[in-house]
């Protein structure tokens, strides 16, 4: 908010025209934003007018600016217009100050980004110079070094690599960790060496500013005419880190607020609670409820003057007032307006926001939620949806990274329709059977290692290779095809190969190092010194060829292993597969690839194209040139679907029992959890590359859909493929993935995983992750044209209707008090109905869906069936789901069915999906922090949602809500005992309380109790959520929070301000109490009162709940007695001296407030007395259960520590018994029919259902084994030979 003003905004232009700033300093690039940035919401100048306008849109502020405007209107006053204001001021200048420190916090962001250094070329002195970021513009030529951040977006003119090429990491951009390549505008790099930045009078252009980050397209016109095509290839962008390269110099074409960053940076978004939707509703009911009052009161008032002969004699009216009685009632009405707002708890907005502020610090100080291995912790970014991890009913995960570790390790390879398996090495002393350095993650297997050992020795002399003969003539087919295989793994990919550190020769300064001296040769960096003949010797030695001249093998002091970098975690396990197997990429630039084989040496291939990977066509490959046979070779690598339909037709015989082979072999790895690729390869004629290479090369100029036109391009050479094989590569589950979601299925909650995945792999990690459990139906919807979408959905819904399986009509969910109110208040209203599922007819189903059938059904004509269909569910599978349909899913789901929903995910393509859904979560794992950036909340790794939702969401709705609720009814006792004193007044207004007590009672007074009960209070310890997952159904079907909770609260309010006011009444009656004196007495109960009701409220106590009571207690009396000892006069009024001082030495005083407090507290007090004991609640049943639990432990500790162990039937008494029965006897239906074997042994303690038949004998049996469990952990032996009972051992996660 500090800054005056910003850079300018993007521009409506069509396309971009650049000339660098040397040639043009004044032209076109004047109009284009600059580099400086700004993300904070105010300035000195718009502060104040903006913030009030963003707080007015809050209709509670927009409320009682009404009336502060309506008080200062002659005639209507009810309080000194000055104390009135106070509290309003207050309530806006803390939330004004709140979000001053937010945008000051941004403010300083900013300016440590815009005041970061940079390299500019100067013109006028030829050289590069020290630049901020704020001062760099359009059309300026840039230097980066390696590890330096891009300060805008960049159009790549020269590196460092003689080839042109460069590396970055977009990590802050696509939240992608792994390097992505991107080189000089061809032609460029050829000129590397002549290159003159002061000499460039081209003219760059391209798109219009926009937010599409992998899309970029445009040419460079030279002096000359020529056009250079330039693509997303050639553009560096903001945020992104220059990586594996000395340096590069290029062009700024977008700054600022133009870049694909910021434009991308949507900034902070604001989201709304379901809490806080409910509470607006009610606070619209307060409305209603206020405006009632003020008519009765003005009607009242009229009727009143009526009853006077001459009512214009009544003293306190004023002559010109002095109308009628009915234009007097109508003053009136906006009078008692003044006097009931505080009906509106002005406060509860800003005691809302600071209580969660105070729920976020204690989620992020919780050390249960802390990751050991990389030391992060849990972190909220959206501070006001704490409550709704409370209230979760759908939950939406990605699988990779986030269920699974992202870690790939090469586990299963076919080639030419013959599987090789690699096992898990052990790691004991004995076994050294590691044919790399370091620990490896696979064993080779010893058939292919012996496959390509025969190869090796074929390996032809020196002459031979010298000569230009042809190698592989030895080779059988099965060779060829292994050979074949492994080149593709090595250089079909973005992989690079990194063995030197990266110096720039340019100082920070823009000034050159006269001389650059080498790397001193240290022990501890060996691998630096070695130029790439040594590498390439080492690689040599290494190979089964060199291996056969040596009688022992021994570790290389001086290992000189590459370090293998891509864009794809996958790609680096096969580029390490094919090197552990002597098939190994050295070195790739853009016009080599340099790889080793164990038949030929190293050779040298030319590269011709890299068509690299895209969501449509699932594939990608890469033109080769061999230098010896001159064969232009195309290596396809992709999915299963991609690769097979690209196939060339074939009567072959042995291919085609090789595609076959192949086929059940995906089928197989795809059972096994395994992520699966396919590899194929082609040999292309001179004529047919040539022709096809011109015609992309025109593709790669068009401006017009060129994303379609070189798709189109690439799918026309990439046919007619021949297979060579398929991998298959494991990407292991994280710690405690499969409880995690068994716990949360039994929370209620369902459970959707949105994969790119096959079917079979995805379906295999859904049983492995507890997503479908063995005792469950597992459907699969799969529909092969739009055509007939509609017709299976209605199919597959009429076989749930024939089947049983339908929506049930039931009545909603009441207590006893509820239900009560309804038939004897209400004259037996009906009860409101609502139509459910079966949550155990729902928690035995699940249902997998395709990509293809995805796409049909979340089409907007078929969407309603499918989610009608999808509800009979408790666990759904969408395989081969693009990002965009990740987001499609949970925003039909959000909104058709009207659900909490929560997603769930740690890379790029789950950002929509996050964005989308009410509670967003990234993980912070290893695909960098783009979902981290979109969430609301981030968690190291998936366990910890558990505890996110089961506890801190728990805890944060039941506090918050019942939070609320005592705003409500702490307000409302205090106007309606002001109401029925308009009884005794003739409705005309008057206030018996001092006003200045009813301006700060809500500041001072009864602050701080509510605030602890929304921080600290909690009615269930962590340990007993964690282990009885269905009491999460209190927040999830939003119990606490109800429908009628609000009128309740409102009816008891009604009832304890009808005790305040007319018990002191009656003590006082016929005497001569002053009115200001039974003011006093009368808002001293009501502070008491509140306190009490919020004491009842507490469910633990600890000191903070103690000092915030005696806090309200002490503050409410000092001030009194301090604010009546002084007559301050002014503005406030004179009348309050010495009035509570007076009061105190009257002992009906305190016997009257003592009855007050007993007869407010008595209802409530007897309701939750009855409720506990006759309809507990599912956390009261748990509590309770938990300590007489702990009781029935220490007494049998006691007994049997010092002597013997009594028998079964002496230590379980009967008490016991029914306790034990009772558990399993509970009232939810959920948890027991959704567990398997390994769920029921960690619920057999507690369960919900009550159609569970156990015996009383296997009870019992069990009890035994448990505290036999229990002795054997004190170390008590036996001496009751009867007693065989051994104990179970104890199982741990």
């Amino acid at each position: 908010m500090f800054g005056l003003c910003s850079g300018r905004k993007p521009t409506g232009e069509v396309n971009r025209r650049v000339r660098a700033n040397i040639v043009d300093t004044i032209g076109t690039n004047a109009t284009y934003a600059n580099n400086r940035i700004r993300t904070t919401k105010y300035t000195v100048l718009t502060f104040l007018p903006k913030n009030l306008f963003e707080q007015f849109h809050r209709f509670a502020n927009l409320y009682f600016l009404g009336i502060q405007l309506l008080n200062w209107v002659p005639g209507i006053t009810a309080f000194a217009k000055e104390v009135q204001m106070l509290p309003f001021l207050f309530v806006l200048s803390v939330t004004a100050v709140k979000d001053i420190f937010e945008d000051y916090r941004r403010y300083r962001s900013d300016k440590k980004v815009n005041n970061s250094i940079c390299r500019r070329f100067d013109a006028k002195t030829n050289r590069f110079v020290k630049t901020k970021w704020q001062d760099i513009y359009v059309g300026d030529f840039v230097h980066l070094s390696c590890d330096e951040k891009v300060p805008a977006d960049i159009l790549i003119l020269k590196t460092s690599d003689e080839s042109g090429l460069c590396y970055v990491e977009t990590a802050n951009l696509d939240g992608e960790s792994n390097l992505k390549q991107r080189q000089v505008v061809k032609g460029y790099a050829k000129q590397s060496s002549t290159f003159s930045l002061k000499n460039f009078t081209a003219i760059v252009e391209c798109d219009a500013p926009n937010s599409q980050i992998y899309r970029f397209s445009g040419f460079i016109t030279e002096s000359n005419g020529e056009q250079i095509s330039i693509n997303k290839d050639n553009l560096l962008l903001r945020d992104c880190v220059l990586k594996n390269t000395d340096f590069i110099d290029g062009l700024v074409v977008y700054a600022g607020h133009e870049t694909k960053a910021m434009l991308n940076n949507g900034g902070p978004r604001s989201k709304r609670s379901k809490l806080e939707q409910y509470m607006n509703r009610d606070v619209v009911w307060c409305v209603v409820i206020l405006l009632l009052m003020c008519l009765i009161g003005s009607i009242g008032y009229a009727i009143w003057l009526t009853s006077y002969e001459d009512w214009r004699e009544v003293v306190y009216l004023n002559p010109y007032q002095s109308i009628s009685p009915a234009y007097n009632g109508f003053l009136i009405f906006w009078t008692f307006i003044v006097l009931y707002q505080v009906i509106i708890p002005l406060s509860l907005y800003v005691t809302i926001e600071l209580i969660k502020l105070g729920q976020v610090y204690h989620i992020h100080q919780d050390i249960h939620m802390i990751d050991e291995k990389s030391s992060k912790k849990v972190f909220c970014r959206a501070l006001n949806i704490t409550e709704d991890l409370g209230q979760i009913e759908y939950i939406f995960s990605d699988k990779t990274g986030t269920l699974t570790e992202n870690h790939m390790v090469f586990r299963r390879c076919s080639i030419g329709g013959i599987d090789y398996s690699h096992q898990k090495p052990q790691l004991t002393e004995d076994n050294c059977n590691f044919d790399g350095n370091g620990s490896e993650e696979f064993l080779l297997n010893p058939h292919l290692k012996e496959e390509l050992t025969l190869m090796a020795q074929r390996m032809p002399s020196e002459e031979n290779l010298e000569s230009n003969q042809k190698t592989t003539y030895e080779l059988s087919e099965q060779n060829k095809r292994i050979q074949d295989f492994f080149i593709l793994l090595s250089v079909c990919n973005s992989a690079v190969a990194s063995k030197f550190p990266h110096k720039d020769q340019m100082t920070a300064s823009g000034q050159y190092l006269d001389q650059i001296s080498p790397p001193k040769e240290t022990d501890k960096s060996p691998s630096i010194k070695r130029p790439l003949s040594s590498l390439i010797s080492f690689i040599s030695s290494g190979s089964p060829a060199s291996q056969r001249s040596q009688k022992s093998r021994s570790p290389s002091p001086l290992p000189l292993r590459p370090i293998y970098e891509s864009e794809s975690p996958d790609e680096v396990a096969l580029v390490t597969a094919a090197f552990r197997y002597s098939i190994k990429l050295l070195k790739r630039n853009s016009e080599m690839v340099l790889v080793s084989l164990p038949s030929e040496g190293t050779i040298e291939f030319k590269l011709l194209n890299i068509l690299p990977f895209d969501s449509t066509r699932k594939k990608m490959s890469i033109i080769l040139k061999h230098p010896k046979t001159n064969e232009i070779i195309l290596f396809c690598k992709g999915s299963d679907s991609a690769i097979l339909e690209s196939l060339a037709k074939t009567d072959d015989q042995e291919m085609t029992t090789i595609i076959d082979t192949t086929k059940r072999q995906l089928d197989y790895y795809s059972k096994q959890g395994l992520r699966t690729l396919c590899m194929s390869k082609r040999i292309l004629s001179e004529e047919e590359y040539n022709k096809w290479n011109e015609n992309h090369k025109k593709a790669e100029q068009s401006l017009k859909n060129s994303e379609e036109v070189l798709i189109e391009s690439y799918n026309r050479i990439e046919c007619n493929l021949t297979l060579l094989g398929a991998t298959g590569i494991e990407d292991s589950l994280q710690e405690r993935v499969p409880e995690v979601i068994a716990n949360l299925r039994l929370a209620g909650i369902v459970v959707w995983v949105l994969t790119g995945d096959k079917v079979e792999t995805a379906v295999n990690i859904a049983y492995s992750c507890e997503l479908f459990t063995k005792n469950m139906t597992v459907e699969y919807l799969t529909i092969e044209s739009k055509d007939k979408t509609l017709h299976n959905l209605r199919k597959h819904l009429r076989q749930l209707h024939e089947q049983g399986v339908t929506k049930a009509i039931k009545d909603v969910e009441m207590s006893k008090a509820m239900q009560w109110f309804l038939n004897i208040i209400l004259w037996g209203a009906r009860r409101p109905q609502t139509c459910t599922i079966d949550p155990i007819v729902r928690s035995k189903r699940g249902l997998v869906v395709d990509g293809k059938t995805l796409s049909f059904v979340t089409d907007k004509e078929f969407v309603g069936y499918f989610l009608e269909l999808a509800q009979f569910y408790s666990s759904v599978l969408c395989c081969r789901a693009t990002p965009l349909q990740k987001g499609e899913v949970v925003k039909h789901v959000k909104e058709i069915l009207k659900v909490m929903t929560l997603a769930i995910g740690d890379g790029a393509n789950d950002v929509a999906m996050i964005q989308t859904a009410d509670v967003g979560i990234g993980i912070s794992g290893q695909e960098g922090t783009q979902a981290v950036m979109a969430s609301d909340f981030s968690l190291p790794r998936f366990l910890y949602l558990e505890r996110l939702l089961l506890v801190h969401g728990n805890w944060s709705y039941y506090r918050l809500a019942r939070t609320v609720l005592y705003f409500f009814y702490k307000n409302a006792s205090c106007v309606f005992v002001i109401l029925w004193f308009q009884i005794y007044c003739g409705w005309s207004g008057a206030v018996m309380i001092d006003q200045l007590y009813l301006m700060i009672v809500n500041a001072m007074f009864t602050s701080f109790p509510p605030m602890i009960l929304g921080i600290y209070d909690r009615d269930c310890p962590s340990d007993l959520l964690l282990k009885y997952p269905h009491l999460y159904a209190r927040g999830r079907k939003s119990r606490v929070y109800t429908d009628y909770s609000f009128w309740v609260n409102m009816f008891d309010a009604c009832y304890q301000s009808i005790v305040i006011f007319f018990v002191p009444l009656i003590f006082f009656f016929d005497t001569d109490i002053g009115f200001y004196e039974f003011g006093t007495i009368v808002f001293t109960a009501v502070i008491l009162v509140n306190l009490v009701h919020v004491s009842i409220e507490y469910k633990s106590w600890s000191i903070l709940h103690v000092m915030a009571l005696l806090f309200s207690i002490v503050s409410y009396f000092s001030f009194a007695y301090v604010y009546n000892y002084f007559t301050l006069g002014g503005m406030f009024s004179s009348d309050a001296y010495m009035v509570i001082q007076h009061v105190s030495y009257d002992p009906r005083t305190w016997l009257a407030i003592v009855i007050i407090l007993v007869l407010a507290a008595l209802p409530r007090i007897t309701v939750r007395s009855l409720q506990t004991t006759l309809t507990p609640s599912l956390i009261t049943q748990a509590v309770q259960t938990n300590k007489v639990k702990s009781k029935e432990k220490t007494e049998y500790f006691m007994d049997n520590i010092p002597n013997k162990k009594p028998t079964i039937s002496a230590v379980w008494t009967k008490k016991t018994k029914s306790m034990i029965m009772s558990e399993i006897g509970s009232t939810n239906k959920l948890q027991q029919k959704v567990v398997d074997n390994t769920d029921k042994t960690k619920a057999k303690d507690f369960t919900e259902t009550n159609e569970t038949k156990v015996t009383e004998g296997s009870d019992i049996k069990s009890s035994e084994a448990t505290l036999n469990t229990i002795q054997t952990k004190v170390d008590v032996k036996p001496t009751d030979s009867k007693s065989n009972v051994k104990p179970e051992p104890q199982k741990q996660n």
